[in-house]
């Protein structure tokens, strides 16, 4: 007897999508969209990229005049524009002696942006002492987009990319730049690398591999014959949160004159022990600020 055909497997469901948020612009996880140069531990992808047309003569290096097609997205810690597969390709099978141009990956984390400045198209010169006029109205047209850094001068980066695209792309960056505390690229990032064994815990004051009773037994402040101590008074973070978890301070100094101090430091940051000589008594203490 002939064995009956095996069943058809099961038909593919796609997944459901997303709840389109910040005006339709749907959020994608990272497994959809992965940077190219990869995500960092914690970061993840806050929205679709769109296209973006890199003009030179930013701050990048690039030269002015020279244009390339790429992609502009953002994350939950920067905002990235990378050159597409295509220009990339084209650049690198460009003939001639002269090496191709190289684009390179602009990234700019969230709260280093100052402000974008926008520009709609003109009339443009045409080399012949006149100029052109300016592209006939679209239904999506494309504006010029300036990003500034804080404290900077020149753009970071200059791209022509469709406005309505682009009004719903800024609105995700303001978004992701105020998200919750448990949003935060810092909280999410110190979690990732818990879970992954690299840190001790979800938030470390101090570098991996090294600990705060190390650099005190470095320093020999655990000689009973030195002028300093270290507290845990700050153990929860309830004398200053900007301080770490354990502080060194003058022996003779109580917690209890510590905590009253505190009180008339702004910010609760009192002048605490950052460097002695471990064979001698010069010292380094400073505050974050008076």
């Amino acid at each position: 007897a002939r064995r009956p055909p095996p069943p058809p497997p099961p038909a593919a469901h796609p997944p459901p999508p997303l709840t389109p948020p910040n005006g339709g612009l749907r959020m994608v996880p990272p497994r959809e969209h992965p940077a190219p140069t990869g995500l960092l531990p914690g970061e993840r992808m806050a929205a679709a990229p769109i296209s973006a047309l890199q003009l030179g003569g930013a701050g990048d290096g690039t030269a002015a005049g020279t244009r390339c097609a790429g992609r502009l997205f953002v994350t939950s810690f920067r905002m990235v524009w990378e050159a597409s597969s295509t220009a990339a390709a084209a650049a690198a099978a460009s003939p001639g002696d002269d090496p191709p141009l190289s684009w390179p990956l602009v990234s700019l984390p969230l709260y280093s942006i100052d402000r974008f400045t926008k520009y709609h198209q003109t009339a443009r010169s045409n080399g012949r002492g006149g100029s052109e006029p300016p592209p006939p109205p679209a239904a999506d047209p494309e504006i010029e987009v300036e990003v500034y850094p804080k404290y900077g001068a020149l753009p970071a980066l200059r791209v022509l990319v469709a406005a309505a695209a682009f009004g719903r792309f800024s609105a995700v960056v303001r978004e992701s730049r105020a998200p919750g505390f448990d949003r935060l690229f810092a909280a999410t990032h110190a979690a990732a690398q818990a879970r992954a064994g690299e840190r001790g815990g979800a938030f470390c004051d101090y570098p991996p591999g090294t600990s705060p009773e190390a650099e005190f037994h470095r320093q020999g402040l655990n000689n009973p014959l030195s002028n300093w101590r270290v507290t845990a008074l700050n153990r929860e973070y309830g004398l200053c949160a900007t301080y770490p978890r354990l502080l060194a301070v003058p022996r003779a100094v109580t917690d209890e004159a510590l905590s009253r101090a505190a009180a008339f430091r702004s910010g609760r940051r009192l002048p605490v022990l950052c460097w002695k000589d471990a064979f001698g008594v010069a010292s380094i203490c400073r505050c974050s600020q008076p």
